[in-house]
């Protein structure tokens, strides 16, 4: 099964600047789970991360694999929600 979030999510303009949104994919296996990120993960889009990842592990995933590949741009921020998530 994958789950995507959001469903679309075309760049948005913050201030004058084009942001382009985090853009979460998540495909459930018998052994693991993957999720790839695509997009920028930083101060604006690390909870909803956080909330993808912390679902993730409530429903029982015990190995996750991140793609990070398609990943523009992270922060901080981003790495702070990798890190703390279990």
């Amino acid at each position: 099964m994958t789950l995507s979030w959001p469903a679309t999510c075309p760049p948005v303009e913050t201030e004058g600047v084009w942001v382009d949104e985090l853009r979460i994919s998540v495909t459930a296996g018998p052994v693991h789970t993957l999720v790839t990120l695509a997009g920028e993960c930083d101060l604006h889009t690390g909870r909803q991360l956080r909330d993808v990842l912390t679902s993730e592990v409530s429903r029982g995933a015990r190995r996750m694999i991140l793609d990070l590949s398609r990943l523009s741009f992270m922060d901080s921020t981003g790495l702070q929600v990798l890190l703390s998530v279990r």
